[in-house]
C-alpha cells in the first residue's frame, strides 16, 4: 500500500512539472527544436533524476541497515 502510494505521489508530481514546462517546450518547439529532440532532452533527464534517486535510495539503505545492526547487535547477518 506505502508503494502505490508512492508511486502515485510521483507521477503526480511529474504530471504537475510536464504542465509547468509546456510554455517551455513551446518555445523550443518555435526554436526549431524537434519532438526527438525535445524527447531526448526529457529522457535525459528523467535517467539522470531516477539514477541520482536510486543512488540516494541505496545509501539510505544501507545507512538504515547499519542503524539497525547497531540497535540489535547479533540479529543482523552480513
Amino acid at each position: 500500500m506505502v508503494l502505490l502510494i508512492a508511486c502515485v505521489n510521483v507521477a503526480n508530481m511529474l504530471l504537475a512539472r510536464a504542465f509547468g514546462r509546456a510554455r517551455e517546450m513551446a518555445v523550443r518547439t518555435a526554436l526549431g527544436a524537434t519532438r526527438r529532440d525535445l524527447f531526448q532532452q526529457l529522457f535525459t533527464e528523467s535517467l539522470l533524476i531516477a539514477f541520482g534517486g536510486g543512488l540516494l535510495g541505496l545509501l539510505a539503505g544501507r545507512w538504515g541497515y547499519e542503524f539497525v545492526a547497531r540497535l540489535a547487535p547479533g540479529k543482523c547477518a552480513r
